[in-house]
């Protein structure tokens, strides 16, 4: 009996130890009552086994009541701090569970932001791909353009140095001289025609001031005077430019050797966008020209003495030579107011053509003397009736005429 009261306690014991860890204090109470249960039961069933086995049992159940009371005290004082320590894990946990979750959430919004970042940078990247595609087309277009252009610089370039070739032979083929001035006045470009009129080297003329080349301290000659009086021009330095030579005109220019000679120039300034940058002079030596000018003065001086004298001979000519004019008119009247109606017609013809002939003869004896003052005379021409000249020519030759019988 004993031993089946042992066994089924222990039985109680295997069977609510599980139940008992996981509901605290409440289970010592449990396992006392479901002991007092068996004890009795005990009791009851040794009643009829005699008073001291009784005694036995009872002294030998107090004692073991006893020492399962401590060690279930003990258990569940063991009980209530593993459930206070899993409380407060379980608290822990559900902490860490609201973390968790809200961790979770938050990775989530992470998630769904990178990958709506994730689309957009695919997005870009597809624009990328389709700017590098179009960057590529067009590169390939500009590197074509380019190699276009480059051929086009290059044939634009070829002409240039042609043209400027051609200019450059212009210049240096031109019989004046010709020379480019900076701000300063000094040489940038000349050409041969300047180094072999003023005897320097073109190496030698660049760099150089008007005032070292042509050194224009004489005064000018006859610098284009409409009165016949002779100028004298700005020697170089007096200009308004500080130093040209004049923007035009005739000037003396000297020579490396110290020579000089007259020149005709022309000096225009060089501007860009309204700044002067310098000017360009262009001159030739018109020595010759002043000799020719000087021989046709000297000729012109002795036509005017030619012609004084060709107009005293004819004023003395004409006097001369209207004085037997003068006499056939006047004897020719003289015989037609005595012998009018003794001559015959044919004779009064002739008497009328004798003095006809001798008026048209003082008349060009008298438009010959106006000719030969028609160069003083300040008369203006005027109209004149040619029919009645060609009749009046007819007439002085029609004995001629009829002698001949044209």
């Amino acid at each position: 009996m004993y031993y089946e009261g042992t066994r089924s306690f222990a039985k109680l014991s295997a069977r609510t130890g599980t139940g008992a860890a996981l509901n605290g204090w409440g289970a010592n109470s449990v396992l006392l009552k479901q002991f007092d249960r068996w004890f009795l039961g005990v009791v009851v069933a040794t009643g009829v086994g005699g008073v001291g086995f009784l005694g036995g049992t009872l002294i030998g159940v107090g004692f073991w009541r006893r020492t399962w009371a401590k060690r279930l005290q003990a258990t569940e004082d063991q009980w209530r701090r593993t459930a206070t320590a899993f409380q407060s894990q379980l608290a822990d946990s559900r902490q860490a569970q609201d973390r968790l979750e809200k961790a979770h959430a938050q990775t989530q919004r992470e998630a769904a932001e990178l990958s709506h970042a994730k689309e957009q940078l695919q997005a870009e990247l597809g624009q990328l791909k389709r700017t590098e595609k179009n960057l590529s087309q067009q590169r390939q277009v500009l590197e074509s353009s380019k190699t276009v252009l480059e051929l086009h610089v290059q044939e634009r370039t070829r002409e240039l140095q042609k043209l400027q070739r051609r200019y450059e032979l212009i210049l240096n083929s031109a019989g004046e001289g010709i020379c480019g001035l900076d701000q300063a006045g000094r040489a940038t470009f000349v050409n041969p025609a300047v180094a072999s009129l003023t005897g320097w080297s073109v190496a030698e003329l660049i760099g150089k001031t008007e005032q070292e080349i042509f050194g224009c301290h004489a005064g000018s000659v006859q610098a284009g005077s409409t009165d016949g009086r002779e100028e004298v021009a700005r020697p170089a330095g007096s200009g308004q430019d500080g130093g040209a030579c004049g923007h035009g005109g005739e000037q003396v220019f000297h020579r490396k050797d110290g020579s000089c000679f007259p020149v005709e120039l022309v000096k225009t300034p060089i501007a860009e966008n309204g700044q002067a940058l310098g000017a360009v002079l262009v001159f030739k030596d018109i020595t010759e020209r002043k000799r020719v000018e000087e021989a046709v003065g000297r000729k012109a001086a002795e036509l005017a003495r030619s012609n004084a004298e060709l107009e005293q001979f004819a004023f003395v000519a004409s006097h001369d030579l209207q004085e037997p004019l003068r006499k056939i008119q006047a004897f020719g009247d003289r015989l037609k107011t005595k012998c009018q109606g003794a001559i015959a017609a044919e004779a009064h013809d002739y008497l009328e053509r004798m003095q006809s002939a001798a008026a048209r003869m003082r008349t060009l004896i008298n438009d010959l003397l106006a000719f030969s003052r028609a160069i003083r005379s300040n008369e203006p021409f005027v109209t004149v009736d040619l029919a009645a000249l060609a009749k009046e020519v007819v007439g002085d030759v029609e004995v001629r005429i009829e002698k001949s019988g044209a």
